[in-house]
């Protein structure tokens, strides 16, 4: 049995981390409206955060499993997570 865990993280540290996003997964299907709200939303959070530095944005779930090599294998979440590497 796998071991699951439920774990929140900053966006700081998964863009130190490696993905992997398999062959089953979709293409790339944002438009600039979605990057634009996704921009807008993050943006508008900062704003915020400079009064509040205990808080920290919520990027929705995102599911991962830790592969063999200590990359992380994307099983969803993946539009996100691609938006926020670009």
């Amino acid at each position: 049995m796998e071991n699951k865990t439920v774990a929140t993280k900053s966006i700081h540290y998964l863009l130190s981390e490696e993905f992997y996003i398999p062959d089953y997964q979709r293409g790339y299907r944002w438009t600039k409206f979605e990057v634009g709200k996704l921009v807008d939303d993050l943006y508008r959070y900062f704003q915020v955060r400079s009064n509040d530095m205990n808080s920290y944005y919520c990027l929705q779930p995102l599911v991962v499993r830790e592969r063999k090599n200590g990359s992380w294998e994307l099983i969803d979440g993946q539009q996100r997570m691609t938006t926020v590497f670009l």
